[in-house]
């Protein structure tokens, strides 16, 4: 019994010195955390400005993004469908 506490113990020890290291070998990412941090509460205040603006207005984010979609379909017909479904036999 006595045995596997002590094994039970190093295996502890072992566990927290590997954990002290990965700490010390993460220093660098805190300064990287804390601007993930800025950046996510950025995202959220533009994400909360875009839903005001949509309870706000309805119809008229409904148009913009109608036009949206319409302008995004003539976009994807340009890069990629023009020179097969074009009318005028310039593209081939």
């Amino acid at each position: 019994m006595a045995h596997s506490i002590t094994k039970l113990k190093r295996v502890l020890i072992k566990i927290k010195l590997l954990t002290i290291q990965s700490l010390k070998a993460n220093r660098n990412h805190i300064v990287s955390a804390v601007n993930n941090c800025m950046f996510m509460k950025t995202l959220k205040k533009i994400w909360n400005w875009k839903i005001d603006l949509i309870r706000k207005y309805p119809v008229w984010c409904a148009y913009a993004a109608w036009l949206e979609g319409i302008i995004i379909g003539l976009i994807i017909y340009h890069y990629f469908f023009m020179e097969k479904l074009s009318c005028c036999g310039v593209y081939g």
